[in-house]
């Protein structure tokens, strides 16, 4: 990480501590060492985020501590979330104090909660970490017993952003989805940074009409940058690969992962289904990258669709929609137009004409192949050609065909080819033949279309 970023990130600290100063206390739940305070600042609810970390290594040795405003991750979705019993009577917390030091060559944060009872008393609680004799560390809460030995952080007057998010986190991000996508394109032959750009952008939309918190933002818009990374390239997203503030960078490695399709499960839907089992599990602020994604990609649906696919696609959106629609209000709200308008039983010809596309033709020069767009296995069949057709181009500089479009009839079509046409023109550099191994890919994509050869008409 930058030294740059290091300061930045250390500044942080500042903005949170600040922000809950003379404060009304709504509720404060806790989950093992971690602790969410919901209070209300000018009019508007807010939670503070406090994490309890220890970690001991080659790397860092010690505990500290860490804020967020994004509800913990684990409190968010436990059934068992509960009130605290442990800071039960804060009404006003008037300070929080942070403290930092070593003991025995490891570092060391101490936090004391400075605060108004409901009985309208001055009291404090110490929040420290604390070792046995066999250095296994906790946290113990004490309550006005006992004062901190480490040193006092002067935090300085650091308060939240005005903007929405930060843009430098925005750029950081960005630089690294580019180069883990490469030259990836979309179905349209875009480069990848459209699409990835457009849910970021639908994320960024989203934030005035239906405001978040920074962090919260700052993480959406990271997921929805990396949202494919994991599924779709080399690249992983770590600790060691991304640089992001640390005390949200867990959730945004998690909700990638989340958004990641598990691609061991056997069909698509299962896939679909549990990732959003797991993205439920996630805050809000990464569930609503799966909308935005959604709402990206229910554009015209790609040329060789059938109406099968499309009608797939779109029920899928609405079940997208009943799991995480809870998630933002606006962007559900967008997805569901984008579901009403959706067009499956057609496509557009190039003149906004409706078409109902009944036949997909590849063209080469004077022949054609036509597939029969309605055949349950058609799809199938397509991306074996298509795949066929783009791997011999770049690998042999063999061109099976140019182009294609979809028709409603195809009565005209005089000159049409089957598999041997196939056949015919890889055997001009032998490259085909299924009784000994000449080319693992092309006997794949071949073998395909062997399978379901009656989809060629």
């Amino acid at each position: 990480m930058s030294l740059e970023n290091i300061i930045e990130y250390e500044n942080m600290k500042s903005w949170y501590i600040n922000d809950v100063k003379n404060v009304k206390v709504l509720a404060i739940y806790e989950l093992n060492d971690d602790f969410v305070i919901h209070y209300e600042k000018d009019g508007v609810k807010k939670v503070l985020s406090i994490y309890h970390w220890c970690r001991f290594g080659p790397m860092y040795d010690g505990c500290w501590f860490e804020f967020s405003s994004i509800e913990l991750q684990s409190v968010y979705v436990n059934s068992d979330k509960k009130i605290s019993q442990k800071l039960k009577d804060i009404d006003i917390i008037e300070e929080i104090v942070l403290y930092q030091g070593d003991d025995k060559g490891s570092a060391y944060s101490d936090l004391e909660i400075v605060y108004r009872s409901k009985d309208n008393h001055k009291r404090y609680y110490l929040l420290k970490s604390e070792h046995d004799e066999e250095e296994v560390h906790r946290l113990d809460i004490y309550h006005n017993t006992k004062k901190s030995k480490l040193q006092k952080v002067e935090l300085g007057n650091a308060t939240f952003p005005k903007e929405l998010y930060s843009t430098k986190i925005y750029k950081d991000i960005l630089a690294f989805a580019l180069k883990a996508h490469k030259e990836q394109k979309t179905p349209e032959g875009l480069p990848y940074s459209f699409h990835i750009v457009s849910v970021a952008n639908e994320i960024i939309n989203s934030l005035s009409m239906n405001p978040i918190s920074f962090d919260e933002a700052n993480v959406a818009i990271a997921c929805a940058l990396l949202h494919d990374v994991k599924e779709d390239t080399l690249y992983d997203v770590s600790r060691y690969t991304i640089e992001f503030p640390t005390n949200n960078i867990d959730i945004v490695i998690n909700g990638v992962s989340a958004l990641t399709k598990d691609t061991s499960l056997p069909s698509k839907q299962e896939q679909m289904k549990d990732s959003l089992e797991r993205l439920k599990q996630m805050p809000k602020c990464v569930q609503m990258v799966k909308l935005a994604d959604r709402i990206t990609n229910l554009a015209p649906a790609p040329l060789f669709w059938n109406r099968n696919k499309r009608k797939a696609y779109v029920d899928e959106a609405k079940f997208i929609l009943r799991e995480l629609g809870e998630s933002n209000r606006y962007l559900a709200d967008k997805l569901q137009r984008k579901i009403d308008s959706y067009e499956v039983d057609f496509v557009r010809g190039s003149m906004g004409m409706k078409i109902a596309d009944n036949y997909l033709v590849f063209f080469a020069d004077e022949k054609q192949l036509i597939l029969d767009k309605t055949h349950k296995n058609y799809l199938k069949t397509f991306k074996a050609i298509n795949r066929l057709n783009e791997y011999i181009k770049k690998e042999y500089d063999i061109e099976l065909f140019t182009h294609c479009k979809n028709e409603e009839e195809v009565k005209e079509y005089k000159s049409r080819v089957g598999i041997s046409y196939i056949t015919k023109l890889l055997n001009t550099k032998d490259l085909l033949d299924l009784n000994k191994q000449v080319d693992d890919k092309i006997e794949k994509y071949f073998t395909t279309i062997l399978e379901d050869e009656d989809v060629i008409l």
